[in-house]
């Protein structure tokens, strides 16, 4: 009876620690197997969530590369137009540099006095056949304003200023009209422009501007060749910035083919 009893008992514990195992085991099993597909999924949503970052980072960066050369190309017209107007100053510049290397108010003086030299300086005008809204017109480089450095555009304002301010004088030896200019802001933009030149400017005054328009001149050339150098520097530097990252892009779409092998 005990032996039977005993043996009922076993039996029952081993039923029991293999119920608990088995049951221990499905349940394992069924945890492993959610957690399982959760990973799957998560990875699934990961790389899902990095391709559309990657495709957003690319599509950022070929459109900075598609507007840096849109800009590149304004920049570089802007940069033909404004030394395009400069070429068109020329016949101001010759005036200036000729007419006002001598002493301007002792030809003024004559030229009040006496109305053959107003008739001289007439005929010796070298811009008497050109149309003076032509010569005068910088329209093209007002329209290039926004695509050219602030400093380029202060040396162009400078040296148009220049050539303007030699043109009324010179229009008023033609006529015999003195006017005093020495209060005129054609002096404060130069002294802005180019304030290296301060002193040189406020001990000669009028008589030295035309000393400074090549000085200009050749300061924009400078500043402009400056300025697209920095401008195509920038635009290479995005370009390679985008190669790298669809460099980058390529190995890791490799790297995870080979990993889904696996």
């Amino acid at each position: 009876m005990i032996e039977t009893i005993l043996g009922s008992s076993g039996l029952t514990l081993f039923i029991l620690w293999i119920s608990k195992n088995w049951i221990l085991t499905r349940l394992t099993k069924a945890v492993q197997h959610e957690y399982d597909t959760k990973l799957t999924l998560l990875k699934n949503n990961l790389q899902q969530n990095e391709k559309a970052l990657n495709v957003l980072r690319n599509g950022a960066l070929e459109n900075s590369v598609y507007t840096q050369k849109l800009l590149y190309e304004h920049k570089l017209k802007a940069t033909h137009d404004l030394w395009d107007n400069i070429i068109s100053l020329a016949p101001l510049k010759s005036l200036s540099t000729h007419v006002f290397s001598l002493n301007y108010n002792e030809m003024m003086k004559l030229s009040e006095q006496e109305p053959e030299v107003q008739d001289f300086f007439k005929k010796i005008d070298m811009l008497k056949d050109r149309d003076i809204k032509e010569v005068l017109d910088i329209t093209k480089a007002q329209k290039s304003r926004p695509f050219v450095s602030h400093t380029v555009w202060a040396l162009f304002s400078a040296y148009h200023a220049i050539l303007q301010h030699d043109f009324v004088r010179y229009e008023l030896l033609k006529i015999g009209t003195p006017i005093d200019m020495k209060d005129s802001s054609v002096f404060k933009v130069v002294k802005v422009a180019l304030p290296e030149h301060e002193k040189y400017i406020e001990q000669y005054g009028e008589s030295g501007l035309y000393h400074l328009i090549q000085i200009l001149e050749d300061k924009i050339l400078t500043e402009l060749k400056q300025f697209l150098q920095n401008t195509q520097e920038n635009l290479e530097n995005i370009e390679r910035a985008n190669e790298i990252l669809n460099t980058a892009n390529k190995l890791y779409e490799e790297n995870n083919k080979l990993k889904n092998e696996d």
